[in-house]
């Protein structure tokens, strides 16, 4: 009688003790992991991505537990991909892309990324065409024939240059001689005659745009107002933007073009407590995220929900109600 008694108790034992450890499971899974180095991931050297994401890693470094680091990557949506399989924590990308990966369209045609969550709008992904002037090219559709970067494969900037061209009823292989390169390496071929024209979607002011307009033989040119339409209709998205006269060297009148919201996102499983810390830190930090780029003159509260397309983590969701923002309109 005494051994069955102990059995029972030992099995009663076991029976709670492992009742007990499936729910810590559930919440820890709930609550996500917080992660000892952390990714965040920019795009090329040299374009706004991969600054902020580099000012980003300085400034949490400083005030955050963990050791953050910058990544350069091809684009968005690698990314996309990237943070979906846990290669990184933190990144940058358009909007529309984003939600197209969640969704499992357009470059994600049926494979809809899941681990992926919005965290806040960032600034406007501006849409500069340079151009060299002797080429002949005075509005976009005159790159008809001519050789044009268009950004890595996969990139943001090569799904930005395909629906320009597709705008303007030009196939990005037949149309034009494509060549597949980053804002760096195209500014080199500029330089040196190798191409007439690049396609280069970024914050207004990034240092890549800003070297090659520093000589008078480039220039940016602006968009019409029809072809604008055009593209809003086959990306929302998108919204009509003016880059202000002076903005850069040896550009006297201001440019008509376009634009898309750019937002920081994040892996859905971690934490809500790190997301929250994070964008605290950021927030309260503007004025050293200026020093890095001035396009996070954007960083603000009440922009905080522009162009939102993909849900928010829920760590952003307390943050922003927190803050008083309204985070379901």
């Amino acid at each position: 009688m005494k051994k069955t008694i102990f059995i029972l108790f030992f099995s009663l034992l076991f029976i709670l003790s492992g009742c007990t450890s499936g729910n810590n499971t559930e919440k820890n899974t709930k609550e996500g992991e917080d992660p000892d180095f952390i990714s965040i991931l920019g795009a090329s050297d040299g374009g706004t991505f991969f600054l902020l994401a580099n000012g980003m890693a300085d400034l949490f470094n400083n005030e955050l537990d963990g050791d953050f680091s910058a990544q350069t990557t091809s684009g968005t949506n690698d990314i996309i991909e990237k943070l979906d399989d846990g290669e990184g924590e933190l990144g940058f990308a358009q909007a529309s892309m984003a939600e197209d990966a969640v969704e499992g369209e357009g470059f994600f045609d049926d494979n809809p990324q899941d681990n992926i969550v919005g965290l806040s709008y960032m600034y406007p992904n501006v849409m500069h065409i340079v151009v060299n002037k002797k080429s002949g090219i005075k509005e976009p559709s005159d790159m008809e024939g001519k050789t044009v970067g268009v950004g890595e494969p996969g990139g943001g900037v090569e799904v930005d240059s395909k629906r320009l061209l597709d705008a303007l009823d030009l196939d990005i292989e037949d149309d034009i001689d494509a060549e597949h390169v980053t804002g760096d390496q195209g500014s080199d071929m500029l330089r040196n005659n190798q191409m007439d024209a690049l396609i280069m979607p970024g914050g207004i002011g990034a240092s890549n745009t800003v070297e090659i307009l520093s000589s008078d033989d480039f220039e940016v040119i602006p968009v019409p107002e029809d072809l604008i339409e055009d593209l809003i209709e086959l990306n929302p998205a998108y919204l009509e933007l003016e880059i202000p006269a002076e903005t850069y060297p040896n550009q006297d009148e201001a440019i008509q073009t376009y634009a898309e919201a750019n937002w920081l996102y994040a892996r859905e499983d971690l934490s809500d407590d790190f997301i929250y810390d994070v964008l605290e830190t950021l927030f309260d930090n503007q004025e050293k995220m200026l020093e890095v780029h001035d396009s996070m003159e954007n960083l603000e509260l009440d922009k905080s929900q522009n162009n939102k397309l993909v849900p928010l983590h829920p760590g952003a969701k307390e943050f922003f109600e927190d803050n008083d923002v309204d985070v379901d309109s």
